[in-house]
């Protein structure tokens, strides 16, 4: 399931909640995970915003337990979109603002987002 926002703060609220653990990956899945703060995910926002079509060269994936390794997003989108563990989700820069959120099931934070089912991942 895809969707784009155009605010960070429920999706913010979520992973704080829950106390979920945030990766910031590279794009191409070559370079190791870093875990980063929440506040990660304010910052990519506010980065998409100058993007002006251009992609960032990372993701973040958000997860209840730290992954072992980070994927090229195209795997990671269809991974999560597939996984059993409902928590889990990535997040991605849109290129003309926003982030857009990808997770197996209907998270909350997604239910006022609009669906976009037309995005894919840059290859």
């Amino acid at each position: 399931m895809r969707f784009i926002h155009k605010s960070a703060d429920e999706i913010c609220e979520y992973v704080t909640d829950r106390e979920l653990i945030v990766l910031r990956c590279a794009n191409d899945g070559r370079s190791s995970e870093v875990v980063v703060l929440t506040s990660a995910i304010m910052e990519m926002l506010k980065q998409s915003e100058t993007l002006w079509g251009l992609a960032l060269p990372y993701y973040l994936s958000i997860s209840s337990a730290q992954q072992p390794s980070c994927l090229d997003l195209s795997r990671a989108v269809s991974k999560i979109e597939a996984a059993a563990d409902s928590r889990n989700f990535l997040l991605v820069a849109y290129q003309d603002g926003g982030l857009i959120s990808v997770s197996s099931v209907l998270l909350p934070f997604q239910k006022d987002s609009d669906r976009a089912d037309w995005w894919k991942p840059w290859t």
